[in-house]
């Protein structure tokens, strides 16, 4: 044998001998590859079932949460008082408390049916300042009657 034929079958041998090695490391890789990948797919459904179970029981902490408390008559009654008009009331004579509830039952039929006429009636009467005026020493807002109507 020639020396060059036997560089030639070294050379090959080493080759595949290599060759061999590249394909078991390549295959390493890859299995330690799907591993990884594996790894990641079971953290995600994890991470995802945790926050639904998160999410659950949120909702569930919210539905069984204590409704606030309603306020009992008596403290509507009390801040009725604490802001009404009526606390700076005036006496009324009985002509004065009668004309005041006259006044307010025509503004309230006026407004009852808004037709431009009505409306004009009912901004005349209510510019005027002896009725303003008898509003305001009887009690009464004038404004909230009138706001729902008229800005």
């Amino acid at each position: 044998m020639k020396k060059s034929e036997l560089k030639k079958q070294i050379e090959e041998v080493i080759t595949e001998i290599l060759g061999e090695g590249e394909t078991e490391e390549r295959a390493a890789k890859e299995a330690e590859k799907k591993s990884i990948d594996a790894q990641i797919k079971a953290l995600t459904m994890k991470k995802a079932e945790v926050n639904k179970s998160g999410v659950v029981a949120e909702t569930e902490d919210e539905e069984f949460d204590t409704p606030e408390k309603e306020p009992s008559k008596a403290e509507l009654k009390k801040i009725d008082k604490e802001f009404s008009s009526s606390k700076f009331a005036k006496k009324l004579s009985a002509e004065e408390k009668e004309r005041l509830d006259k006044l307010e039952a025509g503004i309230k039929k006026k407004l009852a049916n808004p037709t431009k006429d009505n409306i004009a009636i009912v901004k005349q009467l209510i510019s005027r300042a002896d009725v303003k005026k008898l509003f305001k020493d009887g009690g009464k807002d004038l404004k909230a009657l009138i706001s729902d109507i008229i800005g």
